[in-house]
């Protein structure tokens, strides 16, 4: 017995390649320590400042803190202000001084 033929073309599903990912958007966080000496580090790491301007490039939406490292640390102006530790959201390009007394 022969099988008839529908007529009926088949299709076989081939898998789609995702397309790439968005490139992520970097800004970067410039430290300018000023006064006495001392020291800006930052976590996630990239930022170490001892004197002058620093600074590092952190994925768009990185949340940056920005720790002084010695006891004349007197307080932050720019894109922080106050005392102690200063926590920056990275959503542009940002800019922070670190003034230290002499």
């Amino acid at each position: 017995m022969i099988a008839a033929n529908s007529g009926q073309a088949r299709t076989t599903s081939v898998p789609s390649t995702p397309p790439p990912p968005s490139p992520v958007k970097t800004y970067t966080l410039t430290v300018k320590v000023t006064g006495g000496a001392g020291t800006v580090t930052s976590t996630p790491p990239g930022i170490r400042c001892t004197a002058g301007a620093c600074g590092a490039s952190f994925p768009a939406g990185t949340r940056v803190t920005l720790t002084p490292a010695d006891g004349n640390f007197r307080d932050w102006s720019g894109a922080c202000s106050g005392r102690g530790v200063c926590a920056v959201t990275i959503t542009k390009s940002r800019s922070v001084t670190a003034r230290f007394r002499r």
